[in-house]
């Protein structure tokens, strides 16, 4: 007979291995990557001077917002990401069990929000989305997101029955961002004939993967299918997610941003 596994003793060390990795990688890509810088743009409407004769000509235009530098931007994302397991098992560490007994964890979406919001909000950049209203509503909607999966998690501990709908529309506002950088990565060749580097490409794909990993993981948990009825299975599965997705995108944000220290 084969032993049992306790998931919840592997949690305090994926923890801690979170955090690690997050601080390491903060490190890495603040010593290896390149100093490269978004402008960000505030869409208005503006008179055309030289169209406007007898009459004022209004027409679309941008205004420069201001700049951002990727490297610091994933730096700080990167941080921030450290806190929260790391609080996890220290200041954190009863509420953190409780949170496994009652079956809802608020600090796993924060965390998960503000790894979704790294990933997303970097590949938008190098997709060369730098529209202020686009990139906010993609910030929006993964937050919006994140707390709709934690009220999803919060029906199903009250009612003992998953809700269909919080789930799902949790699932299309995660989506819509990776929707937009898509179609940015389509039209790229389409009009310009040429496509974006590798990097662009895999860091879209570690989004999409992540996002449909924590989608199934989490649908898995609220019909407690099989092993997904040990709630500790389902975290300890969340923060495999979430080490690899860090190490995913620490490398290829390296690894396509490489510069000599």
């Amino acid at each position: 007979m084969s032993k049992k596994v306790d998931y919840k003793k592997q949690l305090p060390l994926l923890l801690k291995i979170s955090a690690g990795v997050s601080v390491l990688a903060a490190i890495a890509v603040g010593i290896f990557v390149q100093n490269v810088s978004f402008q960000l743009l505030v869409g208005h409407l503006a008179k055309d001077p030289l169209a406007s004769t007898d009459k004022t000509v209004i027409v679309p235009a941008v205004h420069a917002f201001f700049d951002v530098q990727l490297r610091w931007l994933v730096v700080a994302y990167f941080a921030v990401t450290a806190v929260i397991p790391v609080l996890a098992v220290t200041k954190f560490s009863a509420r953190y069990q409780k949170s496994l007994k009652s079956k809802v964890m608020m600090y796993r979406w924060v965390d998960w929000a503000i790894l979704t919001l790294l990933v997303v909000s970097s590949g938008l950049l190098l997709a060369g989305v730098q529209d202020v209203a686009v990139l906010g509503f993609s910030k929006v909607a993964i937050l919006v997101a994140a707390a709709l999966l934690w009220q999803s998690e919060l029906a199903a501990s009250k009612n003992k029955k998953p809700s269909s709908w919080l789930f799902g529309l949790a699932m299309v506002l995660a989506a819509a961002p990776l929707l937009i950088m898509l179609d940015q990565l389509s039209l790229t060749p389409f009009y310009s004939g040429i496509r974006a580097s590798w990097y662009v490409y895999a860091v879209y794909a570690t989004g999409v993967i992540s996002v449909l990993a924590v989608g199934m993981n989490h649908l898995r948990t609220l019909r407690s299918f099989q092993q997904w009825k040990d709630y500790s299975f389902s975290e300890r599965n969340y923060q495999l997610i979430f080490v690899v997705t860090k190490i995913a995108f620490a490398a290829i944000v390296v690894a396509g941003l490489f510069q000599k220290p």
